[in-house]
């Protein structure tokens, strides 16, 4: 996504709580590191805030994951009221991290990731 390591790094630089729920495969927080030259902790992405779809044996749109960070977010205080989710899927991201009670954005860089 064009200006995804600014956006990240104005997020990191105002102190923002970062995480990544994310039906990934084993490969995918190297992609970060490949892309960007930083791994997601490196980006600023909180290590507990990191849930990955592989890990969990799980994948959105399942609760398990949402909430999972959900209680990383717990342990910093931080409520899913207080927090904005942000995904490219209705279905996966959007409408699952709203029954977590996650305030949510839909946004997709482009066509082929918007997911109606």
């Amino acid at each position: 996504m064009p200006g995804l390591e600014r956006t990240l790094e104005e997020c990191r630089n105002r102190g923002l709580a970062m995480g990544i729920v994310s039906n990934a495969q084993f490969f995918t927080p190297w992609l970060f590191q490949w892309f960007l030259g930083k791994d997601l902790y490196g980006l600023g992405v909180d290590k507990n805030l990191q849930i990955f779809s592989y890990r969990f044996g799980a994948a959105k749109p399942s609760r398990a994951l949402f909430d999972a960070v959900a209680g990383g977010l717990a342990a910093k205080n931080i409520t899913p009221g207080e927090t904005l989710y942000v995904g490219n899927d209705m279905l996966n991201d959007v409408a699952a991290a709203q029954k977590t009670g996650f305030r949510t954005a839909l946004f997709a860089g482009d066509a082929r990731s918007l997911k109606l």
